[in-house]
Parts: structure tokens; C-alpha cells; sequence
């Protein structure tokens, strides 16, 4: 996806769908201020370089054959939006939108949002129904183009199969979507920096020698490591998720039988330990019943800023 130094200028100038989630602190990609800096840069004619990254690149080149998915799924014709084409309000000047497509919906056209996110976030789509990030960017859109609602489609590209309904208009929701926006767009204008939404880690101190490794291989290494912890991360989260919902289904149940699987819910009795500041009040030297294991080496890791 190449674009134009103009286009990108326009593009950040102002607050876009993706843009309204991140100001609000809800982008998981990018901060607040990451997105300030950009839209200053804008702002003063310059363009902060962005690598085109996996998740656009599998969104560019799965559009076509999402658009046919919707159209077969819906029954309906799914027209692109020209991406040259950026849709201003003038009752929100700060802010544009660029839909990928109109789809026309109980006799109104109405902007439609493609997505094609990692599987991962398209089961927590399916289990938790649209939120937080994308549901910002839909009152976003819908704000902008005076919508009453914005149709939403999300691709699994692993099985190729589609999340898409329409998302109905949140009036209260876009009052306060508009004045954070509002608020971010003043301090871009200002030159203001906002206050991050990220909580940076507190590094352990360094005791002892730390050697430094920028070799290709050292940056393989470490951004295996970032992806596998990011996926336990997320299995761990949509496992909670998942076994919520079933516990929901059950109710009060010991035992339900599902498509799969069995669950139980049993009720156990509580853990036996023992009471050490009870027991050193009746004088017992708990010291004399401690063991000293043998000396080990513990790796930890700590993402940091490159």
C-alpha cells in the first residue's frame, strides 16, 4: 500500500476510525503519544515513516475475496469506498473517516468497517461480540457519516469464515467519543503531548555484566519470544473467556454435556496449610523445619524499548 506523501498528510492531519480507539487508549498497537507524534508530524507537513506491518498486509490482500464473502453471506452488493475519498463533518471538524465499502440495509446505505485480524482476536470477537477498540471506530465512522448504523464484517483467515452484522448507533457513546477526540485534536494543535496510556515495567537492577546483542539472529530470537508469549497470552485469555461462557450456559449444574466436551462443576473443600505466625506465637522455631534448596539460575524477561 503506497501512498502519497499528500494522501498520508491528510490521512493523520486529522482523527480517522483507527485513530478514534488509539486516543481513547484502547489501541493494543499503538499509545497515545505514538499517535500524537504522528499527527503533529502531519500537522507540520512532515509524515512519520510506518512499517507496513503483517496485519495490514493481510488485510490489503484478503479484501477482495472478503468483499465477495459479504456479498454471498448478505445477499447484498458491498460497493468499495474510494480510499482517496476522506469524509468530513462539519459538526466534528477534528475528525474523517474512510469506510471500506457501503452496503445498502433495510432500505439505507450505510458505511461497512472490514476486518481481517488474527484468529485469535476473531474468536474473541465471536465470544465476547464487538468492543472497546473496533467498537470506537464504528461510532466513529457512524458519527461521521450521520449513520444510523455501520455494517461490520470480520474474516478468520485461517477458515475463512465471517463475524458481520450491523452495529447500531450509540448516541451517548459518540458524545464522549467526540470530546476525548476533541480534547486529543486541541493538544495536537498546541503541541501538547498527551499522557501515555501504557504502564512501562520497572526493570530489576542490573547486577553483575550486560552484554548487548543486535546481531540478525539476536532480533529473530527475540521477537520469537515476544509472539510466544503474546500467543500464551492470549490462548490463556480466550480459554477464560470460553469456559466463562459455558459456566454461564450451565447455571447451577453439576454436569452438562456439549458439543465435545464435558464439563463438571464439583464443589471441593478448601487447601490444609499450616498457620506459620500461629505456630511462632506457640513458640515454635519454624526455622529449625526450613530447607535450603540447592542454588539455580532463573530467566526472566522484560520487554523494553528498542
Amino acid at each position: 500500500m503506497n501512498k502519497s506523501t499528500e494522501w498520508l498528510i491528510e490521512h493523520y492531519r486529522t482523527i480517522g476510525s483507527t485513530g478514534a480507539g488509539t486516543v481513547c487508549g484502547e489501541n493494543p498497537y499503538m499509545s497515545r503519544r505514538e499517535y500524537w507524534q504522528i499527527m503533529r508530524a502531519a500537522h507540520e507537513g512532515r509524515v512519520v515513516e510506518t512499517a507496513l506491518n503483517d496485519d495490514m498486509r493481510r488485510g490489503i490482500l484478503t479484501e477482495p475475496l472478503h468483499l465477495q464473502l459479504l456479498d454471498q453471506a448478505t445477499g447484498k452488493e458491498v460497493v468499495q469506498h474510494d480510499q482517496d475519498e476522506f469524509i468530513y463533518n462539519p459538526a466534528y471538524p477534528w475528525a474523517h473517516t474512510l469506510p471500506d465499502g457501503w452496503i445498502d440495509w433495510e432500505g439505507k446505505t450505510v458505511p461497512v468497517q472490514l476486518k481481517c485480524p488474527r484468529a485469535r482476536n476473531w474468536n474473541r470477537l465471536r465470544l465476547e461480540g464487538i468492543k472497546g477498540f473496533w467498537l470506537l471506530g464504528c461510532q466513529h465512522s457512524i458519527a461521521i457519516t450521520d449513520s444510523e448504523m455501520e455494517y461490520f464484517s470480520v474474516l478468520n483467515p485461517e477458515t475463512m469464515q465471517l463475524l458481520h452484522y450491523p452495529v447500531e448507533r450509540d448516541d451517548e457513546l459518540i458524545v464522549q467519543l467526540m470530546d476525548i477526540e476533541r480534547h486529543f485534536f486541541d493538544l495536537v494543535r498546541k503541541g501538547e503531548e498527551p499522557e501515555d496510556d501504557t504502564d512501562k515495567p520497572e526493570l530489576p537492577e542490573i547486577n553483575g555484566e550486560m552484554v548487548t546483542l543486535d546481531t540478525e539472529e539476536a532480533k529473530e530470537a527475540a521477537a520469537a519470544l515476544r509472539e510466544a508469549r503474546q500467543l500464551r497470552k492470549d490462548a490463556d485469555d480466550l480459554e477464560k473467556l470460553a469456559k466463562d461462557r459455558v459456566k454461564r450456559l450451565m447455571g447451577n449444574a453439576y454436569v452438562a454435556q456439549l458439543p465435545g466436551i464435558r464439563a463438571y462443576q464439583i464443589q471441593m473443600p478448601g487447601r490444609v496449610t499450616l498457620d506459620k505466625k500461629a505456630m511462632e506465637r506457640d513458640g515454635i522455631d519454624i526455622s529449625k523445619y526450613e530447607k535450603q534448596g540447592k542454588p539455580y539460575i532463573t530467566f526472566r524477561v522484560y520487554e523494553t524499548e528498542d
